[in-house]
């Protein structure tokens, strides 16, 4: 009778015992806890299948890949009375619903010097500066910034964040006539 006893309790133990995240499948990074979803950041739902936006974009880095030496009637930008090596003194502006605000580069310089257009340069916002609303157009202007003369629009990338939302790149990358910036974000719900 001990034995009949002992086995039926085992029976009984193994059946109520089941895992309750045996039948759960959670998406995108979730994990299971207890039989409910705990979702990843930037998700939401009862399997973590819905796609949340952001509350806010912050721009942390702005890298200069390439650019052009010579403007749309092919003159030299830096072709003032002492071009020193032809290479523009490139600044970088940002423009939008956040206000108005320069970059520096790495060395905390307004301008970066003789900026090599073969060469990566990066440039990093004054201030914190954080987007809100994802419809809003933005623009980052790249300027040739000399420190006596005329500073030059040499581009404008004009872009709205929520034509990234799909993804949520850590890098946005904007090509235009040759020209091209990667601008870092940080993504905060």
């Amino acid at each position: 009778m001990k034995k009949v006893f002992t086995l039926i309790l085992s029976i009984s133990l193994l059946f109520s015992c089941s895992d309750p995240c045996d039948d759960i499948n959670c998406l995108n990074g979730g994990t299971c806890v207890e039989g409910q979803c705990n979702c990843a950041q930037g998700y939401s739902g009862a399997d973590c299948s819905t796609k949340d936006d952001p509350a806010q974009i912050e721009i942390t880095k702005v890298t200069l890949t390439s650019y052009s030496l010579f403007d749309s009637q092919g003159v030299l930008w830096d072709n003032g009375p002492d071009p020193d090596t032809g290479y523009c003194d490139i600044k970088i502006r940002y423009t939008g619903s956040s206000g108005d605000m320069d970059f520096t580069t790495v060395t905390s310089m307004a301008f970066e010097e003789h900026a090599d257009p073969n060469l990566e340069h990066d440039f990093f916002p004054i201030n914190d500066l954080i987007i809100t609303d994802m419809n809003d157009y933005q623009f980052i202007h790249i300027i040739d910034g000399d420190t006596f003369s005329v500073q030059d629009n040499m581009k404008s990338f004009s872009f709205q964040f929520n034509s990234f939302l799909n993804d949520l790149p850590p890098t946005i990358s904007l090509v235009e006539g040759g020209y091209s910036i990667e601008i870092e974000v940080i993504y905060t719900y």
